[in-house]
C-alpha cells in the first residue's frame, strides 16, 4: 500500500496563510465530482446496507482479513478495544498528546454547535 506523504504546516511560519490557501485550493469540478460520488455511496449504503459497506471497504481500504484484505463479514472491519488500547499504548508521548488535545477540540467543537 503506497502511503501518501502529510504535508505539515507551522502556523507561525510567515507564509502560513499561502501555504494554507494552497493546501486548501482545488478545482470547483472536482468538488462537484467528490459530492457524486459521495451521493452514490451513501445512497448505494441506505439501500443496500452493510452489504455497500463491504463492497466499499473491500474496493478502498481492503482491511479485511480474507484473501487480498478483503472483508467477508463486518465482523473483519471492527477493531476491538483491546486492540484500540494496545494502538494508544504503542504511540510515541508526543502523538498521543496530539490525538487527544484534537479530540479535546472536536468535542468542544461540537459540543457548541448543539
Amino acid at each position: 500500500m503506497t502511503l501518501l506523504p502529510i504535508r505539515k504546516l507551522n502556523a507561525s511560519d510567515s507564509d502560513f496563510a499561502a501555504q494554507l490557501r494552497a493546501v486548501l485550493a482545488f478545482e470547483a469540478s472536482e468538488d462537484a465530482a467528490i459530492e457524486t460520488a459521495v451521493r452514490e455511496i451513501l445512497t448505494e449504503v441506505q439501500q443496500r446496507g452493510d452489504e455497500a459497506v463491504l463492497a466499499y471497504s473491500n474496493r478502498f481500504d481492503r482491511l479485511g482479513r480474507g484473501p487480498n484484505g478483503k472483508a467477508m463479514a463486518m465482523s473483519e472491519l471492527e477493531i476491538s478495544q483491546a486492540e484500540l488500547q494496545d494502538a494508544l499504548a504503542a504511540l510515541p508521548a508526543v502523538q498521543r498528546t496530539a490525538l487527544e488535545q484534537a479530540a479535546h477540540r472536536i468535542r468542544l467543537y461540537h459540543e457548541r454547535q448543539k
